[in-house]
């Protein structure tokens, strides 16, 4: 039977140093809390798969850095094998000197939320916001993310930006509000259709309308029944952009009704019945529901949803940073001249795109067809800069 704690404050050190920085810096007790300290180390050679004693375990792993996060995995797999963890793991290097006041305090408080980091070492311009579930549910922010067995009935992230944006922070003018599956190259992506599309209240793939009050054609149309007038419409939402002006007809209906409504009707729907502009980007028609798409053939100046394999988007953004981010400078024509695709070499040079350039307009010369993304690089600067052949639409 599992032992039941509150959390675990989880210490990753390795053998080397369980006479230097585990003396020097490890806590005065085992338990916070009910917070259970757990020191772990690695010791490749031992025939169990882990041991623990008391507060110290050792896991059949390799004790070096560079298997650290192999350690810290195999850590979090025995622990939630030994332990039912009512709150979380909290977890540490073994070079932390900890203020046992402030530790206390922080295993003691039982709003926590999810997440942890030291947010400004990853990007100054990033602002990760945090709310609480009953804070958000008590100011009527909840109900947009229609719930099923997958997902809990409590407020969701939908919810709690449509609070941040309409309640707390309502300076911006507009919002671009995009789900973690859904796919651009970069923000450059986002500031062509903002350009395009300066004074719209609503950017979404699709605007489909319902003035019947009719619910077989959209299984989602019954979330409007008993719920607004008609007329109803819906879109996909999980890439869109909404105006200040949008965002304060939701506060108003919140303010009114105490509840928001599914969010694939509630854009669209609010914005018709207040004659807001309402705009569907031909960047934002990849965004579809279960759409399974050629990555070596995307039409990189749009948005696309499904991708949810990170890697494979962390992959795309790297093999494709040549396009738009202008990390290249002074071309080295003569090496075009014997340039492979597949060589790393090419990274190593100097190359811009010009702006705008469109891998399926360019692929539209006959023979490029079938011509995978880098040979296309590879065309344009042999010959089609040269040939001035067409490159955007």
């Amino acid at each position: 039977m599992k032992e039941k704690v509150n959390g675990i404050i989880l210490i990753i050190s390795c053998m080397k140093h369980v006479n230097t920085r585990l003396k020097e810096f490890s806590l005065p007790e085992n338990e916070y809390c009910g917070w259970k300290v757990i020191y772990v180390v690695g010791n490749l050679f031992m025939d169990d798969d882990f041991v623990i004693k008391d507060n110290f375990m050792i896991i059949k792993c390799e004790d070096s850095y560079i298997h650290l996060l192999k350690k810290l995995t195999l850590a979090l797999k025995y622990i939630y094998s030994l332990f039912d963890i009512k709150e979380g793991v909290l977890r540490c290097g073994d070079d932390i000197k900890f203020n046992e006041k402030n530790l206390i305090k922080f295993v003691s408080d039982e709003n926590k939320y999810d997440y942890y980091k030291l947010y400004s070492s990853l990007n100054s311009k990033i602002k990760f916001v945090q709310i609480d579930d009953d804070l958000c549910k008590f100011h009527g922010y909840h109900n947009f993310v229609y719930p099923t067995k997958d997902l809990p009935n409590k407020p969701l992230a939908w919810d709690k930006a449509m609070f941040y944006f309409c309640d707390i922070n309502t300076s911006y003018e507009k919002i671009w509000l995009i789900e973690d599956d859904v796919f651009f190259l970069n923000e450059k992506v986002i500031e062509n259709i903002d350009n395009k599309y300066p004074n719209s209240d609503l950017l979404v793939p699709s605007n489909i309308f319902n003035h019947s009050g009719e619910l077989d054609s959209w299984q989602f149309w019954f979330c409007a029944k008993e719920t607004i007038n008609l007329p109803w419409a819906h879109s996909m939402s999980c890439a869109c952009r909404v105006s200040n002006t949008l965002l304060r007809k939701i506060k108003e209906y919140v303010d009114h009704n105490k509840k928001l409504f599914f969010h694939e009707l509630m854009f669209n729907t609010l914005s018709e019945q207040n004659q807001l502009i309402i705009d569907t980007p031909c960047e934002l028609g990849t965004v579809q529901y279960n759409t399974e798409w050629n990555l070596d053939n995307l039409n990189l100046n749009n948005i696309y949803h499904p991708i949810k394999d990170y890697v494979k988007q962390l992959n795309i953004k790297m093999s494709n940073s040549i396009f738009y981010d202008n990390l290249f400078n002074n071309i080295d024509y003569q090496c075009l001249e014997s340039f492979n695709p597949d060589s790393g070499l090419f990274l190593l040079r100097n190359y811009k795109l010009p702006y705008g350039f469109n891998f399926c307009c360019y692929r539209e010369n006959s023979e490029l067809k079938d011509w995978d993304d880098k040979s296309i690089v590879w065309h344009y600067f042999n010959h089609g800069k040269y040939e001035n052949r067409k490159y955007k639409d």
